[in-house]
């Protein structure tokens, strides 16, 4: 299967310098993905980070060995490292500490080994679906599973950034290592995340983030870290997402120069065995004329698939919120925003819990109607309940939403939903003779970057007056 790995890091809006780390080793053909998030002294915990991922790599020499034992060994061996320099006396690494995340992917990659410390994440996104592959050493995941809280109220607890077990914390660690590997299929997607993601953005908004990218693992990774920075950026958030499909086994070298290689190799061949290759077209050739003689029809039996890994803990699925389970009706109104400062909400009739914050102007598809309160759709990632009397109705729209045509009269507003694969930059091509450019579609739409999500509605308007 072919491999395609996206990577991004950044130190967020609150903290000074990013001790998370991460990092991709190539090991005798297999592969090892390794994120950490650093903790503790002046500089002790981008130390930590660093130090673990470095000693799991050195330790993993896994001639003759099982390789849980040696995720298992190599996750100690760094645990002693760090304890060592954070014990040593030395301020800038006093209590210094790490968590650990580490996916080892065979050789033939068709399975996938997990271990971890900490509060650090890896989720397996699988048929439209996202599961938690690792579960959380937390003060709060232990109320959870002694049943002093809920899944809900864990999000937003104050001590959610207590962890129980770290790299470097005691002499000895204890590592989770998952009892049996994950048998990988075509399409199935890795993410490995500190708790700067994890903690800022919810299961499900991860998964439609996932999902909106299907090809394009790069864009998946900087849409996820935007969308914690979007939510305040408190802390360091670093993500890697792993994704398989069907292909070629060599992920470093292009398909073109793969394929290269190979004609290369068969012309050799050919060249200097001319006499073999000739008896095995012959023989061939008897073989395909012996089958077709005795050929009774195809049959078909459906390719036996592997189950489902056990997952950690089941993704929550919250009825009003989730892309999945909100489909937008054919026929819909189209609302405005007519008020700054309101926000969207989880649920109808409460203020408890806070979807996301709507901004004046905006335009949101009408999805249901509940009393005095819409559901409201901003984007595929963004829906949520507000009170009806912020809103006015600006339009309806069906399946096949508006388009700039050359029938369209000058300085005439025109609605366009954001559709997979739109960018700012495309839709301003696409529509140069109308006088659009990115920044009128910015200004005009209210937007503060250039990422769009799909379901979006876009005010444009060919106005040359409009759009200098």
């Amino acid at each position: 299967m072919e491999m395609q790995v996206g990577s991004l890091s950044h130190t967020g809006y609150e903290r000074q310098d990013n001790q998370d780390d991460s990092r991709w080793f190539t090991i005798s053909n297999a592969e090892l993905f390794i994120v950490a998030d650093g903790m503790g002294g002046e500089s002790g915990g981008r130390t930590a980070a660093k130090m673990a991922i470095e000693t799991i790599e050195e330790s993993f020499n896994h001639a003759g060995a099982r390789i849980e034992d040696l995720l298992l060994q190599s996750i100690r061996n760094a645990n002693t490292r760090v304890h060592r320099m954070g014990t040593s006396g030395d301020p800038l690494y006093a209590n210094m500490g790490t968590t650990v995340v580490a996916l080892y992917i065979s050789e033939n990659r068709d399975k996938a080994y997990v271990a971890h410390v900490g509060d650090s994440r890896i989720y397996l996104h699988r048929e439209g679906r996202i599961m938690r592959l690792t579960k959380d050493h937390s003060q709060v995941q232990k109320m959870v599973d002694g049943g002093l809280i809920t899944e809900e109220e864990a999000e937003d607890h104050p001590d959610s950034n207590i962890i129980t077990r770290s790299i470097g914390q005691k002499a000895t660690i204890e590592v989770d290592v998952r009892p049996s590997p994950v048998e990988i299929m075509p399409g199935d997607k890795f993410l490995l995340c500190t708790d700067g993601l994890s903690g800022l953005v919810k299961d499900a908004e991860i998964n439609a983030v996932v999902e909106s990218f299907p090809n394009d693992s790069q864009s998946a990774c900087k849409t996820l870290v935007q969308k914690a920075l979007d939510r305040g950026g408190h802390d360091n958030v670093t993500v890697m997402l792993v994704s398989f499909e069907e292909g070629n086994n060599a992920p470093h070298k292009s398909p073109a120069q793969s394929f290269g290689d190979r004609i290369n190799s068969l012309v050799d061949g050919f060249k200097a065995n001319k006499a073999l290759w000739a008896s095995i077209l012959i023989v061939s050739l008897l073989i395909l004329i012996a089958v077709s003689l005795i050929w009774k029809g195809p049959t078909t039996k459906d390719p036996k698939k592997p189950p489902a890994p056990e997952q950690t803990e089941q993704t929550e699925q919250t009825e009003n919120h989730s892309p999945n389970e909100n489909p937008q009706p054919s026929n819909v109104a189209i609302l405005q925003l007519m008020n700054a400062g309101h926000h969207a909400y989880y649920e109808p009739n409460t203020r408890s819990q806070k979807a996301f914050k709507m901004k004046k102007g905006s335009l949101f598809s009408l999805m249901k109607e509940e009393g005095t309160w819409y559901q409201v759709k901003l984007d595929d990632l963004n829906i949520g309940w507000a009170m009806q009397e912020h809103f006015k109705v600006i339009g309806q729209s069906n399946s096949s939403d508006s388009r700039l045509t050359d029938d369209t009269k000058d300085c005439e507003p025109v609605l366009h939903q954001v559709v997979n694969g739109d960018t700012l930059g495309k839709l301003a091509n696409t529509y140069k003779k109308h006088k659009v450019t990115i920044n009128s579609l910015k200004k005009m739409n209210n937007l503060s970057s250039d990422t769009i999500f799909k379901g979006k509605w876009l005010t444009i308007v060919p106005c040359e007056k409009t759009n200098n």
